[in-house]
């Protein structure tokens, strides 16, 4: 019986089921409309840990599950009554993005009394995705190496953030509370950081994503097969924005996404695990195979939208990445240190290095 829930026509039949009883209540019922907007990612999430993946088990009772598809269906219906403008975008991210760009702004600002001008430029760039200070020759540099991405504020970005989190969280320990408290630190300071810099579909994609690790981490469940993660999050994601299905950003995403989950794992395989210590050839290669594994699964819409391929995007990716983690994670510090007033000259200086070098790197290749 338990195990019936999540056949696909059950599935199916709780959203419908939760999308009928949303339309038949009264618009009045705003407070309950948002309450149910707010939860469901996160008991849509729920239904996900509440079944082990292996052996086809059930860990827990279906009521979450039960409960996160008829709040799925629900939300679905209320995106389109209620909560959207004409755009399809939802306004309650909307209004909390407007909230939140004071908090960009003064990022910003700190920024650019931290570094020099140029520095400063490209941290914006990375950190809070405002180009408009980058030197036009800077901006093509990038996008003739492959490296354009690394400007509009992605998955990546925010990867970088939570491993920096996950570190700096990591004394709290492994018990449950300690679980609770960093899960909860960690998905806040992420989902903040989300809707200040303008929550766009790369950024929401990766949010659910560490939504979902976090939930399964408190929980203490066994992994889903990747398949079923991505497509529950790419449920999630559509049921709060239904337009975005036809954006280029949404389509890249979860695209490379797919070939990291798919085409990733077969290439590096090829290069067998030895059994001495840390191997950096076979470093080299896991970003190797990540970066071709993104590149066929993208490569065709890319051709399609933008009528070339980046020719040199393997070296590109191999060179930019760790630079940009580095990058990222030491402006953080110094920003941070800065605000506080107790920043160290190296780390000032070690900013600018890795600004310098990252530049030096893709105009290098980009004249190639």
């Amino acid at each position: 019986m338990r195990e019936g829930l999540y056949g696909n026509g059950t599935l199916c039949l709780m959203i419908i089921i939760g999308a009928w009883i949303a339309s038949a209540l009264p618009l009045g019922f705003r407070e309950l409309y948002l309450a149910a907007a707010i939860l469901c990612p996160f008991l849509a999430l729920l239904c996900i840990l509440s079944v082990s993946c292996r052996s086809g088990r059930s860990t827990g009772s279906p009521a979450p599950a039960a409960l996160a598809l008829l709040l799925a269906g629900a939300f679905a219906c209320i995106n389109a009554r209620l909560l959207t403008g004409d755009s399809g975008r939802l306004m309650l991210a909307d209004r909390a993005i407007t909230a939140m760009s004071g908090l960009s702004g003064r990022l910003s600002e700190l920024i650019g009394e931290c570094f020099s001008e140029d520095t400063a430029s490209l941290v914006n760039a990375l950190l809070c995705g405002r180009k408009g200070g980058l030197d036009k020759s800077v901006t093509e540099a990038f996008r003739q190496s492959g490296a354009s991405h690394l400007l509009a504020l992605s998955g990546l970005h925010l990867g970088i953030i939570y491993g920096l989190l996950s570190i700096l969280l990591a004394p709290l320990g492994n018990s449950r509370a300690g679980s609770g408290v960093r899960g909860a630190l960690i998905c806040a300071i992420c989902a903040v950081y989300v809707l200040a810099t303008g929550a766009s579909a790369s950024l929401v994609r990766a949010f659910l994503f560490v939504c979902y690790n976090e939930l399964r981490r408190f929980f203490s469940t066994r992994n889903c097969p990747s398949s079923k993660v991505f497509a529950s999050v790419l449920t999630i994601h559509l049921l709060f924005s239904p337009n975005s299905i036809g954006e280029t950003g949404f389509q890249l995403s979860y695209l490379a996404v797919l070939g990291a989950l798919t085409i990733y794992p077969a290439l590096l395989k090829l290069y067998p695990v030895t059994k001495k210590g840390h191997d950096p050839l076979r470093s080299i290669w896991s970003a190797a195979s990540m970066s071709i594994a993104c590149q066929i699964t993208t490569a065709g819409l890319v051709l399609r939208r933008f009528g070339t391929l980046p020719g040199h995007f393997l070296l590109t990716n191999i060179i930019s990445l760790p630079l940009t983690s580095i990058l990222v994670c030491a402006s953080l510090a110094a920003v941070t240190l800065s605000s506080a007033g107790c920043c160290p000259t190296f780390v000032i200086k070690l900013c600018e290095h890795l600004s310098d070098a990252l530049t030096f790197c893709m105009e290098t290749i980009a004249g190639m």
